[in-house]
């Protein structure tokens, strides 16, 4: 991942932050590319095990970061991660 691959087109590739920042009660809060992912997928009803096959990773992942999500932002249900976003 170091290097480019010399057949892709590097005006093409779209950069994403690493970081994204959510603000919940007047507190910023970072997330990772992932967890933003799983989130936004979530917000738009999507189930777990579909969320892991659009990231192609496994569902047991995909709860492990709304676990995370939910922890970083003291929140008791997925619901209010959704709210949040």
């Amino acid at each position: 991942f170091d290097k480019p691959d010399a057949n892709v087109n590097q005006d093409s590739l779209i950069k994403l932050p690493k970081k994204y920042h959510l603000v919940h009660n007047s507190k910023t809060y970072s997330i990772s590319l992932r967890e933003y992912q799983c989130l936004s997928q979530l917000a738009h009803g999507r189930k777990v095990k579909e969320i892991a096959k659009r990231l192609s990773i496994s569902p047991r992942t995909v709860e492990t970061y709304m676990v995370n999500l939910k922890r970083k932002f003291n929140l008791k249900d997925s619901s209010s991660l959704i709210t949040i976003f």
